[in-house]
């Protein structure tokens, strides 16, 4: 997936994908994550943050919306798998 960086700053959304978004549309629109956390966490269906690449997904306990993105690399899209 390729988005604008500027627009996403601006508008909050990545094609189809934006704040609020549960696991599973996250899921159906950029597929199973790299990684999840934090640990000890096992289960991708229940963690708080979902990796792709170096970019951090997360999603709050209590409920199941996309509240935040995160890196904390200095080119967070460099062997990113979206």
């Amino acid at each position: 997936m390729h988005f604008n960086l500027k627009h996403f700053s601006l508008s909050g959304k990545m094609g189809s994908l934006s704040f609020g978004a549960t696991r599973i549309q996250v899921l159906e629109i950029l597929g199973s994550p790299d990684g999840w956390g934090p640990y000890p966490q096992t289960s991708q269906s229940n963690a708080e943050i979902w990796l792709y690449g170096s970019l951090e997904f997360y999603f709050p306990k209590k409920h199941d919306g996309l509240w935040m993105l995160f890196s904390d690399h200095l080119n967070p899209f460099e062997g990113s798998t979206i």
